[in-house]
């Protein structure tokens, strides 16, 4: 873990909200770039993740809003179900994510809308929401997460990607499960959904 007009005013604001600091460089591999940044009044942190893909905006945009799929790439992610789909660009998914023991597994609800990919740069908002489906007594609820995808043209083929995320896991979490899927885990989504782009993109 996007209305043209919403997705926009969202971009903005998230981009006002957490762009006042500078980001820290925490992986580059792979050309993968995963940067981290602390938020004022919070113990969690904002994450931003760059690279280029070779594949067109629509191709991409694609597999982002496959979610039933994205258990194929997204880091730990136990299974993923469509629950409500309004349009080819605005959907409604559930998700649950694997955590190590001892700590509760996550899950949680996304309302996800995309702008269209024919534009110059595509915008991609997902927002986990309350609701939709019933809580699991062994699972912790996420609430409180924001997604930020742009995808934006180049020559031949090619977008620059560039993924914001600010997620607070809920519950108790140690230091060392949010430093895990604060770097690690973007990077592991990526190397993966790089793979999906190019079998997705050769079959074209």
């Amino acid at each position: 873990m996007l209305f043209v007009l919403s997705v926009v005013t969202a971009a903005t604001s998230f981009e006002t909200l957490y762009g006042q600091t500078d980001w820290k460089l925490e992986k580059d591999q792979d050309d993968i770039q995963v940067y981290s940044r602390v938020l004022k009044n919070s113990k969690f942190k904002s994450l931003k993740v760059t690279c280029k893909l070779q594949c067109t905006a629509a191709e991409l945009t694609s597999i982002i809003m496959d979610v039933e799929n994205s258990c194929k790439w997204v880091y730990h992610t136990q299974n993923c179900k469509l629950l409500k789909k309004l349009s080819p660009t605005e959907l409604y998914y559930y998700a649950e994510v694997s955590v190590p023991w001892p700590v509760n597994n996550r899950d949680y609800v996304v309302h996800i809308t995309s702008s269209k990919p024919e534009e110059q740069t595509t915008i991609i908002n997902s927002d986990c929401v309350s609701g939709w489906v019933p809580l699991n007594k062994n699972n912790v609820r996420i609430v409180n997460s924001s997604g930020l995808w742009r995808i934006e043209k180049q020559k031949n083929d090619l977008v620059n990607v560039t993924y914001t995320t600010v997620i607070d896991p809920g519950g108790s979490v140690p230091t060392w499960l949010i430093n895990l899927f604060a770097a690690q885990g973007p990077l592991e989504s990526f190397k993966k959904l790089k793979l999906e782009v190019k079998n997705l993109h050769d079959s074209h």
